[in-house]
């Protein structure tokens, strides 16, 4: 009789065991879902940040470039076409160091999970040493 109880026991504690493993792995997929949601709303407003300002510097930059490069034409007695040639040039290096500026911050936005990550392995090995 005590072996059955002892056996049923047993049985009642595999039994919550294994439920408290379960629910700790749904808490872990919260989790993960989660960040995930928080990390693609912070790269999407970066992303239409981004958008915006680069509308704007557009627009406002196009008559400046334009004043510019008629004006070195003047100035230094040229074509025209040798003015706008001078500008490009100028706006391809600018380019180039502005996309070597922000290639960094877009490599921030972090794919995985990086807090559910950790708590799953400390959450496995925990598992492995009750389980041991």
């Amino acid at each position: 009789m005590a072996e059955e109880r002892d056996q049923a026991s047993f049985a009642a504690l595999l039994s919550g065991a294994i439920n408290d493993v379960r629910e700790l792995f749904r808490q872990e997929v919260s989790l993960a879902r989660a960040e995930i949601r928080q990390e693609v709303v912070n790269a999407k407003s970066a992303a239409m940040k981004l958008g915006a300002a680069a509308v704007t510097a557009l627009f406002a930059t196009l008559f400046v470039l334009i004043a510019l490069a008629r004006g070195l034409s003047q100035l230094f007695v040229m074509p025209v076409w040798a003015g706008f040639a001078i500008v490009g040039g100028v706006l391809a290096i600018a380019t180039g160091v502005l996309v070597a500026v922000a290639w960094p911050n877009l490599k921030s936005v972090g794919p995985m999970p990086e807090r559910t990550m950790r708590t799953m392995k400390e959450n496995l090995e925990w598992v492995k040493r009750q389980t041991s």
